[in-house]
């Protein structure tokens, strides 16, 4: 019996060196757009700064005078969902040995990281995305890097795919 909604089979694919070459010019577009981090900051410094990039983006956009003016965003939610969504993921394959996976949940396919045993997948251009477009939404990139390394997860078997990033959602 399925709850929850859950998929009954959910596997996943390892990218291709092909396939992942293809993040290398969406990961010099990120470094532009975030700020007290370059290429050779630790992969902890460079996710604090993706999370701080986004918040600021999100208050910039919530400021009274782009609202009054109907002002659009100098860096286009796509833009930034992608290239830093794609920096992210690559700072948890760097530091944790995650890796970059095609996830197959029988109704669609989505690019994501999982953890080594599969027991976590995250998918950090969908949830940035999501973060830029949902005004309440906080962003957790942060805080679920230091769960992450702090090794403070949800429960989760081996293989099932579990988006870290509910833990995070209200």
């Amino acid at each position: 019996m399925q709850t929850n909604n859950a998929p009954e089979k959910i596997s996943g694919r390892p990218l291709t060196e092909d396939e992942q070459g293809k993040f290398k010019s969406s990961l010099r577009v990120a470094f532009k757009h975030i700020e007290n981090a370059n290429t050779e900051s630790s992969p902890d410094v460079i996710v604090a700064a993706i999370d701080d990039h986004i918040r600021k983006w999100k208050n910039e956009q919530k400021s009274f005078m782009n609202k009054l003016f109907n002002r659009a965003p100098k860096e286009s939610a796509s833009d930034l969902s992608n290239s830093l969504g794609i920096l992210w993921g690559t700072q948890l394959v760097t530091r944790f040995h995650w890796e970059w996976v095609e996830v197959d949940d029988g109704s669609k396919k989505v690019i994501g990281v999982a953890s080594p045993e599969r027991a976590f997948v995250l998918y950090p251009q969908a949830h940035i995305r999501k973060a830029l477009s949902g005004e309440d939404m906080e962003t957790a990139i942060l805080a679920s890097f230091r769960s992450v390394a702090g090794e403070r997860m949800p429960p989760s078997a081996p293989g099932s795919y579990k988006d870290i990033m509910t833990a995070f959602r209200r």
